[in-house]
């Protein structure tokens, strides 16, 4: 059994001028100790994932014959148990950087900020990140390698 199963994923948003179809008939099947990386140009990919997530604002209505994580219908969870499921057994890293992923806020910080939801908030989080982002193939950040903010020529 995978374990994460995605067939025929649909998301339309609800637009001034109609429905808009974001994501369409796409297919995702993830097994125990595999890596799944989804690149392109579009923000599509990141729609799709964050519909398996149920992340996605209300204007988004998502369709799929099959959406599974560990054997659970991901479409019947309710917000609690989808609350309980993100973060601790299923999340996601954003390519793009968004607010909270600066270079004085690393991955492993940020990633150790869920571990404190979903576990013991007295355990060593950022070291527990830190050991999770290797095991799936993230180097830990080194101290002093942040991005030196961008310059502008003149």
């Amino acid at each position: 059994m995978p374990l994460l199963s995605v067939r025929n994923l649909t998301v339309d948003f609800a637009t001034t001028a109609g429905p808009f179809r974001a994501v369409e008939g796409v297919d995702v099947t993830v097994d125990a100790g595999d890596k799944l990386a989804i690149v392109g140009e579009s923000a599509r990919k990141s729609v799709a994932m964050l519909a398996v997530m149920g992340l996605l604002p209300w204007t988004a209505t998502i369709t799929a014959d099959e959406m599974s994580f560990e054997g659970y219908d991901i479409r019947t969870l309710t917000p609690k148990q989808r609350r309980k499921l993100i973060g601790r057994d299923m999340a996601m890293i954003f390519q793009e950087r968004c607010p909270r992923s600066t270079p004085a806020s690393p991955s492993a910080s940020r990633s150790g900020e869920s571990l404190k939801k979903h576990t013991d908030p007295t355990a060593p989080s950022a070291a527990r990140a830190v050991e999770l982002l290797d095991l799936v193939g993230i180097p830990p950040p080194r101290p002093g390698s942040a991005p030196s903010a961008p310059t502008r020529a003149a």
